[in-house]
Parts: structure tokens; C-alpha cells; sequence
């Protein structure tokens, strides 16, 4: 599969997860190519010329540019894997001459990184081709008989290989020469001819050809030249004289488009169209453009030549050139379409845009030295802080250290630094290429990768004085919010900072590999607008899992939509208790808006008619709604201006109190049933430096779960728990008990600050228990309050929905091997969104309905695992023995009695009627469940009835 595998290798759009390992931002083995040579080999993201052909066969024609290293160098060819230094060309003239090459003065060199157990190296080179085309491909390869795979038996074996590629790159047919292997001949250039066909999935044999026909739909074909390295094996190749030969006239070519980066400044698209068979007669541009990243308008146009601004010189010759008109702050995505005198076509996509930012600055080009930092151009600049440290606590933070990075952390740039820095899947940048042009080695457009939730880093600059819309050029692979952005107002240069919070970066994307512009916006999702002036210092703090390549500033813009100016809660956090949803509404920079134009509904329920409203300042209206404490709530805010424009604002909050009683995932019960009440924490963020296997700074007390198994307080397997970590490769940072633990990425409750204040030790923090497998069980003995409660456990899951994770209580045999136990109820969550998403997940019992556990005293619970989650922490809800009072009121809706009545978790309420109350019995309605909200059941039955009562029961 080596072209698939080489797209992996070079243009990376995907990263993988260890199991259950929620703190790094992944990313696959980046090349060190990327530091030496021009960053070539991700062209196909941003700009694929896509040819189609037809004709009659003609003498043959070697599609293959530079086909055996005339150059001196590897023109029209994209390296792969170590290029740089696995790579050399060689000639016979003067001594540094190995062998002569077949022909002329130069051969290919290529060998592999003999460091590695297994990797793929190579040349490849793509040219159009059409459904029906036919070639042939062959190659020469000599093997020195000291250098040879013979020598090392490994394994190792190279060969070449030509795919046939859709319009997506998608490989349609594979075909293969015979490898060159162990026992193969040596001291002799043989020819090597691409006959073997190969199912392009499974990479079986199912065929010998002659000829190679291009499938349907083909647009592309690639010929590659592939050593493939095998355990460490030794050996290496030479090759001169490689063919790709095609028997069909050759189609038209599109080239020289640009501009073909982002940050564009270009004033005109401009292309050529080649005819190599005829003459230029149609050129076709389509072109998609839209127009600013804040309420961008999209317009899509096709232009024929001649066309108003489309201007098309040397139609019907072999060559004609267009250009194409540009504005500013757009996104373009063009279609290129041309066609010659034998009715052959060229197809040609590209994408830019050519944003225009007050300031750029990239993400990498952090504070350094205790916050010293460089002054930067407009555009960012390229390569200004190579080498350059910053230092912790300053100008970063890194979670866990340098050490806590995954696997595969690069820090090529500034390469003693903790903060992750490695060359990014991103579309080209001018600057880039003029960099590298001129010969800066570090002209390399970077990211900030492997983030973990709760990362910091410092940006200081002389920013122009303006308000401004700030935007993040961000990917991952997931959604939510990404980043906290705020602005220092300590001083920078020391370890007391203070930050002011301006806004989030939050967003959905599906690959590591693909960048958008994000912008700055509030909780409501409004929009951010900045003033800067002079030095000042913002910063960035990771809450998902993002790579971050840079920063602009453009100039703000007003919204003509509605604004949420406020709310409480404000769902930013758990833990917002009170009894009312308050929040404001204004016009933005759009038309007024009237009062009966707010509605909001509430866990579904349309609640408008419940709302009190009263003016506010400039326009803007203030709104409130009952709501009950230690609930949770999903509310949609739904505002019309008088000119049609609306919004819609999503609030997920709860209002438990951090008074409730909780337990930690991670302080289960040691010694055979022994446990700590009312633990304190004392555990930190950064690891023991040396540890092995690594461990959690902090405190060792007697009050602390922290640090177990210590003075011999070892949990006992079976007792205690089931919990087997290091057989699954778990992390372990927070005690010794053969339990999957690690840092937390959730909200920091109030006990974490006031164990910072008491220890001094300002990098306490939450754990959490991972690496959970289905049917592992937890004890935790406490001195439990008294009373009925429900029970919500703060979990997550990143494999997608899970279900199954049990409560039971400990009836017998506490502190013994023999447990017996009943089960109270059990958590699932079908919209479970990641390791790093935490949910609030209800106990339910085996009819869906809120649990209800009685405790008192000392008890023992027991959590097994259903598996696919991590565990943060469970806590308990006072639930009520029976419903409180409550009305209910009733409404006519299209002629239909409406029952409206508030309820409670943990209740059902059924509506119920009479016809006459002289009746002897109620008649069942409907029924639904409570959750804190009020609800409202309609009797569709009673159309034409004269008289009804009602009643609603709750139970």
C-alpha cells in the first residue's frame, strides 16, 4: 500500500489514540525532510492538477520528468521518509564516485534509516492520465555485492510500483514490479519491469500483465519507487533510468496557478493551459468565493471564455494564459476546466483565500526567557524564535512536564523547550516559501502540538492600537471549545500573572491535518471584540485537544443578528446553583428587537409563557425563569429582531451545589477495606522527575489516598478491587495500586483551591481513573450522610455510547474476598463525546427512572466498570421522599385542554381526568417523567367534550 502509506508518512490527516489516553493532542512521525528541503510534499491538500485524455495511439512517450537524476538533484520527484540524508544523488565523475551510473552522469541513491525496525523510503511522481490510457513501466536497479540485501537477510526488498488515482487520490488499480530481495544478483544493473497486478485493497496478487490500462474513472497516474526496510536490515539500492511510457496522445496540462497559498495577497488568480496535442479552444473557471470569516456571504459563478472578468489571451494557440480578478477577505475554491483541439480536457482544482490580518502571529513564537520576546512583522515572520526557551510557569505551562508528552513529540524548532513544536499539515504560506527560497533553514511553518487540557503559553507583542475580531488557525479531530484566550495583567515577566479572560475558541473538525479559521467568541457564541494597544500579553490555555498553528487580528466587525449579553447560569461550568435563569438580549449592531419576539424552551419544553421580561439598557431586554436547585438543564434562548434576523442560544447547565457529598474515582479502599473520610488532596500536576514508572508530584499524608501503596497500604486485589492498569499500558500517576489513573481536564472544584491555599502547593489538582475494563470493580467505604439521594457519576467515554457501570452496596463480607452485594442502579450515556468531555450521568434503576440509594453511616459501595468510560468523581442529590406541592394550570391550544405543572427528579407525573366528578374513578391520560422542569400535557382525546376535571399525580 505504499501510496496510501506514503500519504500517511508525509501528509498526515488522521491521528491515533492509545486507549483511553485523553491528555495529548496526537500526531503521526513528522519528516525530518521538512527541515531541509521545500515543503513539497503536501501540494495534493491545497492544489491537485487533475488531467483527462482521449486519443489515438501514438508513439510512446515517457511521462516521467527527470527520469534518472540528469539534474543533479531530484526535480519533478517527491521524496519521502529521511529525505534529506537517505537520499544522495551520485555521479562518476571525480572520486566521490560509487559506481557509474547506467546512463549519462548521475543515478538515484536510496537507502533506509537503519535505526528503524520498519519503514517505507522512496521517490514517487504523479502525471494525468484518462480511463483507457495504456502503459508501460520499468526501472534499472544495481546492487553492490558489499552493500547488498544478501548481507544482512532482514528482509529488506525494494521494487516499483504504478497506481492509476481517482479524483480524491483514491487508488483505483495496482501494479507492481518483482523486489529486489535477499539472494537477489548483485554487481549488475538489472531491469526491473512493473508486471505484476495487485488488488489495490488487500495488496494480493491477482495477475500478470503486459500492459497497464487506466480504470474508469482514473485522472492520475503515480509511479513510485519503494525500499522497504525490514527489522533494522541493512543494504542499499541505485536506480537510473526509470520509464513510465504511455501509448495515447497526451492531454492538456494546467499550471503556474496562483496564487496557491492562504494570507494570499494576490491581486488576480492567474493559470496557463498547455496543449501538448493541438490547441487551447475552451477555458471554463468556476469559481466558489466567500466573502469575510464573520457572517460570510458565499457566492458561486461559472466563467466561459470570453467572459466579463475573465480575461483569457492566446485562445486556439498551443499556450493561452487567464486571470481572474480577486477581492480581499475571501475564500476562493476554483474548478479549472480546459479543453484542446482533439477534445481533450484538463481538470484543475485549487483553494486559497486571501484574508488580509492587521497581525499575525505564529503559534510557536511563544515568550521566551522569562517573558522576552521578539518584534515580529506584520505577518508573523518566519522562523524568528528558533532555538529559543521558555520558561516554565512564565511564559508556559506544560501539564505533567516535558515528560507528560505522548509518544512522538517533536521539538525540532526549539528543540530544548517542553512545549511540542513540529512542522504542520497546514496549506502553504507565502512567507514560507519566499523563506525557504532565500535559504532559511527555518522557514518551516510549525504548529503547537500534543496539547493537554490545562497547557498554557504566553504570546507578547507591540500590537497596532484597534478593536479587532481575534481568529486561531485551528484543527483536531473531535468538537467543543478548544481554547481559553485571555489577556495577562500581572506582569509577564514573573511567576504572578493574572488573566483576564476575552473569550473561547471552540469547533468541530474531523482531522488532525485539516486548519480553519476560528474565531473568538463569548459562551453564547457572540463574537468577541478586542481592544489592543502597545506591549501586551495574551494567552492561550488548552481545554480540548487542538493543534494550534497562528494567530490574527482583524479589524472588528459588528453582527446584525441578536446578542445574549448575559446569563446565569452561564453553563460554562457545573456547579452554578440557584433558583432562577436569568439572562439579557441585545440588538448587536442589528434592528431592535421586541419583547415578545424572546422565547426559551427548557429540557424541551417550550417555557415562554413563564418568562418574566423587563427593559434593560441600550435596547436590550432582561429575562427570567423559575428553575429548581440540584437539577440539570438544557435551555434554548430563541430571539427575531424587526428585520427577520434570528438566533439561537444553547445553555447546558446544572444547579448542584459543591456542598453535596462526593467521592473520588481514584480513593477506592486499600488495606482490605480500610479508607479515609473526608480525604484532602494533595497530589499536583507535574511528574517526579526520574520516577519509574512515573508518578504525580505531592504530598505523602495520612489524610491523602495519594501516593498508595505507602508504608504498606497496599489495596488488596479482590477486596478492594479488580482494577488491573499495567496490563493494559495504563498511566499510574496517582497511586501504586495497579489502577489506570491520570490528570483530570475536568472543572476544578473549590476543595482543589483551598488544598492550593493550605499546602502553598499551587499545582494540586483532579485525578481521575481510566483504562477501566468491563467487569473491574472499585470498593469505596465512607461514613456516609444520612438520607435517600440520588446519585450522578462526572464521567466520560470516548469510544462512543457506554452503558452498563453498576452501583451496588456491600451487604456482607467487607474487607474479605467474600463480597455479597446488591445492586442499586447503573450509569449510561448515549451522547458520550470524549475522554476529555465530562457529563453529568444519573444512577437510573432498570426502568430508565431516577435511583434512589438510603444510606447512613458507614457503608461500602461498589463501582463496576461497563466499560468505555473514565471516572471522575460520583456525587449525591438529597432526593425527596415524596413530591412537593405543587399547581398546575391549564390553557386551551387549538382547542385542546394543556396541563402545565412543574416537576422533580426521581418522579413520575401522570395526567389524569373526569368527565363528571360525581365519577367514580380517574382516567390516565399520559404520563412523563420528572427532571426539574416544568411540563406541559396535552389531552388530545377531549375534542368535542363538554366539561372535563383535572388532577396530576406525581409518584
Amino acid at each position: 500500500m505504499l501510496t496510501k502509506l506514503f500519504c500517511r508518512l508525509s501528509c498526515p490527516d488522521e491521528r491515533s489514540r492509545m486507549k483511553n489516553y485523553q491528555t495529548a493532542s496526537r500526531k503521526p512521525t513528522h519528516l525530518r525532510m521538512q527541515r531541509i528541503l521545500p515543503k513539497i510534499t503536501c501540494l495534493a491538500t491545497f492544489f491537485s492538477l487533475l488531467l483527462l485524455a482521449s486519443g489515438i495511439a501514438q508513439a510512446q512517450i515517457n511521462v516521467l520528468s527527470n527520469p534518472g537524476g540528469e539534474t543533479g538533484d531530484y526535480t519533478s520527484w517527491t521524496v519521502y521518509n529521511n529525505a534529506g540524508y537517505n537520499f544522495n544523488v551520485v555521479t562518476n565523475v571525480g572520486s566521490g564516485a560509487i559506481i557509474p551510473p547506467r546512463t549519462g552522469n548521475y543515478c538515484f541513491f536510496i537507502y533506509g534509516d537503519y535505526n528503524m525496525a520498519t519503514e517505507y523510503n522512496g521517490i514517487y511522481q504523479k502525471a494525468p492520465a484518462h480511463a483507457g490510457q495504456i502503459f508501460t513501466a520499468d526501472g534499472w536497479v544495481y546492487q553492490l555485492g558489499t552493500d547488498s540485501f544478501n548481507n544482512s537477510g532482514d528482509g529488506n526488498n525494494a521494487f516499483l510500483e504504478v497506481t492509476f488515482l481517482d479524483i480524491n487520490s483514491a487508488t483505483l488499480a495496482r501494479y507492481r514490479s518483482a523486489s529486489i530481495v535477499n539472494g537477489s544478483t548483485t554487481d549488475l544493473w538489472i531491469d526491473m519491469s512493473v508486471t505484476n497486478q495487485l488488488d489495490p485493497n488487500t495488496y494480493a496478487a491477482i495477475g500478470s500483465v503486459t500492459n497497464l490500462v487506466a480504470p474508469a474513472g482514473t485522472v492520475q497516474v503515480e509511479y513510485n519507487l519503494v525500499f522497504n526496510l525490514v527489522n533494522y536490515g541493512g543494504g542499499s539500492t541505485y536506480w537510473d533510468d526509470l520509464s513510465l511510457l504511455s501509448y495515447s496522445p497526451p492531454p492538456p496540462y494546467i499550471t503556474n496557478v496562483a496564487p496557491n497559498v492562504i494570507l494570499a495577497t494576490n491581486n488576480n488568480l492567474t493559470f496557463n493551459v498547455v496543449a501538448q496535442n493541438g490547441t487551447i479552444t475552451n477555458i471554463q473557471l468556476t469559481v466558489k468565493s466567500v466573502t469575510g470569516l464573520a457572517n460570510p456571504i458565499t457566492n458561486t459563478v461559472t466563467y466561459t471564455s470570453p467572459s466579463t472578468n475573465f480575461t483569457v489571451v492566446g485562445l486556439n494557440t498551443v499556450t493561452a494564459s487567464v486571470s481572474y480578478p480577486l477581492a480581499s477577505n475571501t475564500t476562493y475554491t476554483v474548478t479549472i476546466q480546459a479543453t484542446d483541439s482533439n477534445q481533450d480536457t484538463a481538470l484543475a482544482n485549487a483553494a486559497f483565500d486571501t484574508m488580509s490580518p492587521v497581525l499575525v502571529w505564529e503559534a510557536e513564537d511563544f515568550n521566551y526567557n522569562s517573558g522576552q520576546f521578539l518584534t515580529t512583522p506584520a505577518n508573523g515572520g518566519a522562523g524568528l524564535y528558533a532555538g529559543l526557551v521558555g520558561t516554565e510557569g512564565i511564559d508556559e505551562h506544560k501539564i505533567g512536564g516535558p515528560t507528560a508528552n505522548g509518544g512522538g513529540a517533536f521539538h525540532f524548532y526549539r528543540p530544548t523547550d517542553a512545549v511540542s513544536i513540529q512542522a504542520a499539515n497546514e496549506l502553504p504560506r507565502q512567507k514560507y516559501i519566499d523563506g525557504i527560497a532565500a535559504g532559511n533553514t527555518n522557514a518551516i511553518d510549525e504548529e503547537v502540538g500534543y496539547n493537554s487540557p490545562g497547557d498554557w503559553i504566553n504570546w507578547t507583542r507591540n500590537f497596532p492600537a484597534g478593536d479587532y475580531n481575534i481568529y486561531a488557525r485551528l484543527s483536531t479531530s473531535g468538537s467543543g471549545t478548544m481554547l481559553n484566550f485571555g489577556l495577562v495583567t500581572g506582569d509577564p515577566t514573573s511567576s504572578s500573572q493574572s488573566v483576564t479572560n476575552l473569550g473561547i475558541f471552540s469547533f468541530t473538525d474531523d482531522s488532525f491535518g485539516t486548519y480553519k479559521y476560528v474565531p473568538l467568541q463569548d459562551n453564547f457564541g457572540n463574537l468577541v471584540t478586542v481592544h489592543l494597544n502597545g506591549q501586551q500579553t495574551l494567552r492561550s490555555t488548552v481545554v480540548g485537544n487542538p493543534n494550534i498553528s497562528f494567530f490574527m487580528l482583524m479589524p472588528a466587525t459588528g453582527s446584525p443578528y441578536p446578542a445574549l449579553l448575559s446569563s446565569y447560569p452561564t453553563g460554562l461550568h457545573p456547579f452554578e446553583p440557584g433558583t432562577q435563569l436569568t439572562f439579557s438580549i441585545g440588538p448587536a449592531n442589528g434592528s431592535v428587537i421586541n419583547s415578545s419576539a424572546i422565547g426559551v424552551t427548557l429540557n424541551g419544553q417550550d417555557m415562554t409563557s413563564h418568562l418574566t421580561i423587563t427593559a434593560g439598557t441600550a435596547n436590550s431586554w432582561n429575562a427570567s425563569l423559575p428553575i429548581s436547585s440540584n437539577a440539570i438543564y438544557s435551555a434554548v434562548i430563541n430571539v427575531t429582531n424587526t428585520t427577520e434576523l434570528s438566533s439561537h442560544f444553547a445553555i447546558n447547565f446544572d444547579t448542584f451545589s459543591q456542598s453535596n457529598f462526593m467521592w473520588e474515582a481514584e480513593d477506592f479502599d486499600f488495606n482490605g477495606g480500610q479508607f479515609i473520610d473526608n480525604p484532602v488532596p494533595t497530589a499536583d500536576n507535574v511528574l517526579i522527575v526520574g520516577q519509574t514508572p512515573p508518578l504525580a508530584n505531592g504530598t505523602l499524608a495520612g489524610d491523602s489516598y495519594y501516593g498508595l501503596p505507602g508504608g504498606g497500604n497496599q489495596s488488596t486485589y479482590g477486596i478492594d478491587f479488580t482494577t488491573q492498569g499495567k496490563s493494559d499500558t495504563a498511566q499510574e500517576y496517582y497511586r501504586f495500586d495497579d489502577c489506570g489513573t491520570e490528570f483530570s481536564t475536568d472543572f476544578i472544584r473549590q476543595k482543589f483551591l483551598d488544598a492550593r491555599t493550605a499546602s502553598g502547593d499551587q499545582n494540586i489538582t483532579d485525578f481521575d481513573v481510566g483504562w477501566w475494563n468491563a467487569g473491574w470493580w472499585l470498593n469505596y467505604t465512607r461514613t456516609y450522610p444520612t438520607g435517600r439521594f440520588y446519585v450522578y457519576g462526572r464521567l466520560a467515554g470516548g469510544a462512543g455510547a457506554f452503558s452498563g457501570t453498576s452501583l451496588s452496596i456491600v451487604t456482607n463480607g467487607v474487607g474479605t474476598s467474600l463480597q455479597s452485594s446488591n445492586v442499586i442502579g447503573s450509569f449510561a450515556d448515549p451522547n458520550a463525546a470524549g475522554w476529555a468531555t465530562w457529563h453529568w450521568v444519573p444512577m437510573l434503576d432498570a426502568n430508565n427512572q431516577m435511583a434512589v440509594i438510603t444510606l447512613g453511616g458507614q457503608a461500602t459501595l461498589k463501582l463496576t466498570s461497563g466499560g468505555n468510560l473514565n471516572a471522575n468523581y460520583y456525587m449525591l442529590v438529597p432526593a425527596p421522599a415524596t413530591a412537593n406541592f405543587f399547581s398546575a394550570t391549564v390553557a386551551i391550544n387549538n382547542q385542546q385542554p394543556a396541563v402545565s405543572f412543574p416537576t422533580q427528579n426521581g418522579f413520575t407525573y401522570t395526567l389524569v381526568y373526569k368527565n363528571d366528578l360525581t365519577d367514580t374513578g380517574w382516567s390516565t391520560v399520559t404520563s412523563v417523567p420528572g427532571d426539574g422542569s416544568v411540563k406541559t400535557l396535552t389531552d388530545t382525546t377531549a375534542t368535542g367534550v363538554a366539561h372535563r376535571f383535572y388532577a396530576v399525580q406525581a409518584q
